[in-house]
């Protein structure tokens, strides 16, 4: 195996002990993602002459590789409480909004529009027709509301519950005050209108419904399957991608979901998620060309000053 990657270090450092350990891991991680790097790594520069640290070039085979972080606590949208639980719950689940990619505002998901009384306390969401989950079973805007009951239910534990306290009863209910799940305020009054009733006006109440806690589950599996439903042969989305292989401690493998909404328009045929904690293991991988995304905050701290004359390490 021809490796042509380099250590990452600040210049004029040395390589300890750590930094061998680091390379070693990140040949390991280099094997196990196939020989070596993926592309030529011939390096791009910007207009401006800026060269970039890593390999900006297109995916091979559109399958996009990225460093999850820790392995995820959870990936059921009700549970998961981490920024890795909630990259891989968006890679399968979509909400009624989703977040535009140059300014994060909400924008229509699973719901094309939604409407908002006068007094700015309840949202109608208008879900896009024809909608389904994965298995090809139809999603209705009861499916969101079942959803969205559930993280509220005390027995789910839903530690991240409270993110929906602004719902009129939600608060109550999840306190155990309330019994009734339909004296809260969300109803789906047919297939396709979901109304949710606040105690008051909540600016970022949109913001919410992009957010992985309220992304919708599918009932039947959960039901049928318990706390194995997120397994990849049960697992049941409604979002760009379909979980086709899962390794703890390893990775995620994703490809397309046909049954996606948006389909025509998602440009990857796959998604690998690598768990990778350790930053200089993550950060060669990224310099080899073995991934095409660190997340930030995923850097040695020690590398910051380093990386900042680069086009991509700002």
């Amino acid at each position: 195996m021809s490796v042509r990657s380099r250590v990452l270090r600040p210049p004029g450092s040395t390589i300890g002990p750590l930094g061998v350990a680091a390379l070693a891991a990140a040949l390991v991680v280099l094997a196990a993602c196939g020989c070596g790097p993926r592309r030529s790594r011939d390096v791009a520069v910007t207009a401006s002459g800026r060269p970039y640290f890593g390999d900006v070039s297109p995916p091979e085979r559109d399958v996009f590789t990225f460093d999850l972080g820790a392995e995820p606590e959870s990936f059921d949208p009700g549970l998961a409480v981490g920024q890795p639980d909630g990259r891989v719950c968006r890679l399968m689940f979509e909400g009624l909004a989703r977040e535009d990619p140059r300014t994060l505002e909400p924008t229509p998901g699973q719901a094309y529009r939604w409407d908002l009384s006068a007094d700015g306390r309840t949202y109608t969401f208008h879900l896009r027709p024809g909608l389904a989950w994965s298995d090809g079973a139809p999603l209705t805007a009861e499916d969101f509301r079942w959803s969205w009951i559930r993280v509220l239910r005390p027995e789910t534990a839903s530690r991240y519950a409270n993110l929906i306290a602004m719902v009129d009863g939600a608060a109550d209910f999840n306190a155990g005050k309330l019994t009734d799940e339909r004296a809260v305020g969300i109803a789906a009054p047919d297939d396709s209108t979901l109304v949710v009733r606040l105690t008051a006006p909540t600016a970022y109440f949109l913001h919410l419904t992009q957010f992985y806690t309220l992304l919708p589950v599918p009932r039947r599996a959960i039901e049928r399957w318990g706390n194995r439903w997120t397994q990849p042969e049960h697992v049941v989305g409604n979002g760009a991608f379909l979980l086709k292989h899962w390794r703890q401690n390893d990775r995620f493998e994703f490809v397309r979901n046909p049954r996606y909404w948006d389909a025509a328009n998602v440009k990857l045929d796959g998604v690998v998620a690598l768990s990778l904690d350790e930053m200089n293991t993550a950060t060669n991988l990224y310099k080899a060309g073995a991934m095409d995304w660190q997340p930030s905050g995923y850097l040695p701290s020690s590398f910051i000053p380093y990386l900042r004359s680069y086009a991509d390490g700002r």
